[in-house]
């Protein structure tokens, strides 16, 4: 898969279209409950359009930071030994804990298409989506009172979709453009989530 989005952006390069956009990352559902919004970048390859439609490639990392220090977590825990454990509590104990985030980071690389709906002289109002391919980062530390600490570090793979809604001026070789964008992503062994992001960016045209 690197080799390949390695070769689409060698020919996106002989375009010389490349683009840098600055998003705020605005994560949904449980992944919004524990993460706050987030301030990133991402590198495109961005040709202009070809009659209504062009091709476009990037990639964007986001180090979220949690809501909170410290999340509270409980487990409950049955069975004939639980007394043993827990002196006291019979055959079942409802056990206190938290969950301290270290890291949490979502990579990935997009590939895509944009349709251009309006076309003016200097201004041009599109519509895109793209497929994700990325990963998921993390480390956290799990203490579970009387029963144990555990300490995590690993990664699992992230595949989605995104859509987006664009603007962009044009002023000579150079295109400012805004994008609202909604993502839906599948992460291995975690479920689906979501996020929406509005970006600001730059597009440069080097060669005719």
């Amino acid at each position: 898969m690197m080799a390949t989005f390695l070769a689409i952006s060698t020919c996106a390069l002989v375009y010389s279209q490349v683009g840098v956009k600055v998003y705020q990352f605005r994560p949904l559902g449980e992944l919004g409950f524990a993460m706050n919004k987030k301030l990133s970048s991402e590198i495109l390859f961005l040709p202009e359009f070809n009659n209504k439609v062009r091709l476009r490639f990037g990639f964007s990392r986001v180090a979220l930071k949690p809501r909170l220090t410290t999340f509270p977590t409980y487990t409950i825990i049955s069975g004939d030994g639980v007394g043993d454990i827990i002196s006291g509590t019979g055959n079942i104990a409802i056990l206190p804990g938290a969950k301290t985030y270290t890291k949490y980071n979502i990579f990935w690389i997009s590939s895509g298409v944009d349709w251009r709906l309006i076309d003016s002289e200097k201004i041009q109002v599109y519509s895109g989506a793209d497929v994700l391919a990325g990963g998921l980062t993390e480390n956290y530390e799990l203490i579970t009172e009387a029963l144990s600490e555990v300490s995590y570090s690993g990664a699992d793979i992230l595949g989605g979709i995104r859509l987006r809604l664009g603007v962009e001026y044009l002023i000579n070789k150079v295109g400012i453009f805004v994008e609202a964008e909604g993502s839906s992503y599948l992460i291995n062994h975690r479920g689906f989530f979501s996020n929406h992001a509005l970006g600001f960016g730059l597009r440069h045209q080097f060669l005719n």
